[in-house]
């Protein structure tokens, strides 16, 4: 992350460094930002990760988490496509 500068961030995303400082003091603080949203995005799938993925039901249980997390992950972020 040491390396990675606003004007790199605001250029990926289409926007200028101003406008970048609009929203965040620097890119730890963007970093950080990101890391709770994705926290938030992910909870339900968190959450399966800890239950029991043993028994009869396991492959069940994988099926939903797999599922889950294209559902998840196409809301959140439709440019990418789901396999």
């Amino acid at each position: 992350m040491r390396d990675l500068k606003v004007v790199d961030v605001a250029r990926s995303v289409g926007t200028s460094p101003a406008t970048f400082y609009q929203y965040f003091h620097d890119v730890e603080e963007a970093v950080l930002a990101l890391s709770d949203a994705v926290g938030e995005e992910t909870a339900p799938l968190q959450a399966m990760v800890a239950g029991d993925w043993s028994g009869l039901d396991g492959l069940a249980v994988v099926r939903r988490f797999v599922e889950e997390a294209k559902t998840t992950v196409s809301l959140s972020h439709p440019n990418i496509v789901p396999v």
